[in-house]
Protein backbone atom coordinates (compact mmCIF):
# COMPACT_ATOMS: atom_id res chain seq x y z
CA UNK A 1 0.00 0.00 0.00
CA UNK A 2 3.05 2.24 0.09
CA UNK A 3 2.73 2.78 -3.66
CA UNK A 4 -1.03 3.35 -3.38
CA UNK A 5 -1.75 5.74 -0.51
CA UNK A 6 -5.39 6.01 -1.60
CA UNK A 7 -5.79 2.30 -0.83
CA UNK A 8 -4.11 2.79 2.54
CA UNK A 9 -6.60 5.57 3.28
CA UNK A 10 -9.57 3.41 2.21
CA UNK A 11 -8.33 0.55 4.39
CA UNK A 12 -7.82 2.87 7.37
CA UNK A 13 -11.39 4.17 6.96
CA UNK A 14 -12.71 0.60 6.68
CA UNK A 15 -10.89 -0.36 9.89
CA UNK A 16 -12.26 2.68 11.71
CA UNK A 17 -15.79 1.98 10.48
CA UNK A 18 -15.48 -1.67 11.49
CA UNK A 19 -14.21 -0.71 14.95
CA UNK A 20 -17.11 1.71 15.36
CA UNK A 21 -19.56 -1.03 14.38
CA UNK A 22 -18.06 -3.35 17.00
CA UNK A 23 -18.33 -0.59 19.60
CA UNK A 24 -22.01 -0.30 18.67
CA UNK A 25 -22.55 -4.01 19.33
CA UNK A 26 -21.65 -5.63 16.02
CA UNK A 27 -19.34 -8.63 16.18
CA UNK A 28 -18.35 -8.48 12.52
CA UNK A 29 -15.08 -6.51 12.64
CA UNK A 30 -13.25 -8.62 10.04
CA UNK A 31 -16.17 -9.09 7.69
CA UNK A 32 -16.78 -5.34 7.68
CA UNK A 33 -13.33 -4.85 6.11
CA UNK A 34 -13.52 -7.73 3.62
CA UNK A 35 -15.01 -5.82 0.66
CA UNK A 36 -12.30 -3.15 0.72
CA UNK A 37 -9.53 -5.70 1.20
CA UNK A 38 -10.89 -7.82 -1.66
CA UNK A 39 -10.93 -4.83 -4.02
CA UNK A 40 -7.35 -3.86 -3.11
CA UNK A 41 -6.06 -7.43 -3.48
CA UNK A 42 -7.92 -7.92 -6.77
CA UNK A 43 -6.36 -4.77 -8.25
CA UNK A 44 -2.88 -5.69 -7.07
CA UNK A 45 -3.14 -9.25 -8.43
CA UNK A 46 -4.57 -8.04 -11.76
CA UNK A 47 -1.66 -5.61 -12.13
CA UNK A 48 0.65 -8.61 -11.84
CA UNK A 49 -1.40 -10.71 -14.27
CA UNK A 50 -2.60 -13.00 -11.49
CA UNK A 51 -6.13 -14.38 -11.09
CA UNK A 52 -8.53 -13.27 -8.40
CA UNK A 53 -8.49 -15.17 -5.11
CA UNK A 54 -10.95 -14.85 -2.28
CA UNK A 55 -9.55 -13.09 0.78
CA UNK A 56 -12.20 -14.58 3.05
CA UNK A 57 -12.60 -18.22 3.91
CA UNK A 58 -16.36 -17.79 4.33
Amino acid sequence: MIEHPEDADRYARAKADAAAAVADGSSAYNSAKTEVIQEIVDRARAAQGLPRVAVSDK
